[in-house]
C-alpha cells in the first residue's frame, strides 16, 4: 500500500513539474511592449476600437474590435519610452494594427495581451508605479510593479 502512494504521489508531482514548465513557457510567448527612441504613431494604421483594457502584474490585456474575419490580424504595441514626469510619471504606449489584407466585413473582436514590463519607470525614488495611456483609449491605467 505504501509502495502505491509513493508512486502516486510521485506521479503527481512529475505531472505538476511539467504543467508548471508550460505555464512559463507559454508567458514567453506573450508579445512585448516595443520600446523604440523617437516613435512616431504609424499614419497607415488599419483602424481598429479598444472597447476594455486593464493592466495585470506585467500584462496588459486589450479587447479590440475591428473589422475582417478572414484572415489573421497582427498588433503590436510601441512607445518612445518617453515618460511624463509628475507625481506619478506617465508612459504613452501606441497599438499598432496590421490587418493582412483581409477585406471581409465581419466585425470581430479579440483579445490581446501584451508583456510591458519594459514600461516601468528606473528612479532612485523606488518609484513602483507608472500611469499608462493608451493612444485612442479615455481610461488612464495604473500599472503597479
Amino acid at each position: 500500500m505504501k509502495k502505491i502512494i509513493y508512486i502516486a504521489f510521485s506521479l503527481i508531482f512529475i505531472y505538476s513539474c511539467n504543467l508548471s514548465k508550460k505555464r512559463n513557457s507559454n508567458k514567453d510567448l506573450v508579445p512585448q511592449l516595443i520600446i523604440q527612441e523617437n516613435y512616431l504613431p504609424a499614419k497607415d494604421n488599419t483602424p481598429f476600437t479598444i472597447l476594455n483594457a486593464s493592466i495585470k502584474k506585467d500584462f496588459l490585456t486589450l479587447t479590440v474590435q475591428y473589422g475582417g474575419g478572414c484572415k489573421e490580424h497582427f498588433f503590436k504595441i510601441y512607445s518612445s519610452g518617453l515618460f511624463k514626469k509628475k507625481s506619478t510619471p506617465k508612459l504613452t504606449l501606441y497599438l499598432e494594427h496590421n490587418f493582412n489584407e483581409d477585406f471581409c466585413k465581419k466585425l470581430v473582436v479579440d483579445t490581446l495581451v501584451f508583456n510591458i514590463s519594459k514600461g516601468r519607470y528606473e528612479s532612485s525614488d523606488r518609484i513602483q508605479k507608472v500611469e499608462i495611456e493608451i493612444d485612442s483609449y479615455p481610461t488612464i491605467l495604473e500599472y503597479i510593479y
